[in-house]
């Protein structure tokens, strides 16, 4: 009696399950789809005055070149200088990078190291420009948008620290003991 119970309540459970799955997966994506972002601006923006007190404490000298020039706007090929995180001596340093892309809304710059070693080429900087700019995968949340505008959507206004309304993009290679062979598992 106890196995005719328990094959009756099992099949109940699956069959209902297999019935209902359907509306389950459909109310999960429309839920999916219309969950808010949840921003992380004011995280950055209180990491970032941290670091720049740091900076001043340790490096006087580095505000001082922070600060953008008042009204420069950039040119492809304009080579300028970044500050940057080393992750492994927990330290910034200076990197040269070039202006490899320019849109009405973003620079994309290349760090030279990157470039001049062919780590980064104009096909990589034109793909990024595409996806960030004008349309994403398939998957995505919105494949007819560009990553800036399902951001924008999802979180917001893009800050616009530096006054001029773009977004800098800088690509290059952080310096964090990162080994991308690594945790790989081997056969």
């Amino acid at each position: 009696m106890k196995k005719r119970v328990f094959l009756f309540v099992a099949f109940a459970v699956v069959t209902g399950g297999l019935l209902s799955a359907p509306a389950h997966r459909a109310a999960a994506q429309t839920q999916q789809r219309s969950l808010q972002g949840y921003c992380a601006t004011p995280y950055l923006d209180a990491y970032a005055q941290e670091f720049e007190k740091n900076t001043q404490l340790l490096h006087p000298e580095v505000p001082y070149h922070l600060a953008k020039p008042a009204k420069v706007q950039y040119e492809v090929g304009d080579t300028v200088k970044f500050y940057v995180d080393n992750f492994v001596t927990n330290s910034i340093y200076q990197i040269s990078a070039v202006c490899r892309k320019k849109t009405l809304r973003t620079y994309i710059f290349v760090g030279l190291e990157e470039w001049n070693a062919g780590k980064v080429s104009q096909t990589d900087v034109d793909n990024f420009d595409q996806a960030f700019e004008q349309e994403t995968p398939p998957e995505s949340i919105d494949p007819s948008k560009g990553i800036r505008d399902i951001e924008t959507e999802l979180f917001g206004p893009t800050p616009n620290k530096s006054g001029d309304g773009y977004v800098y993009i800088l690509i290059y290679d952080i310096k964090d003991n990162y080994n991308p062979s690594a945790g790989k598992y081997l056969y």
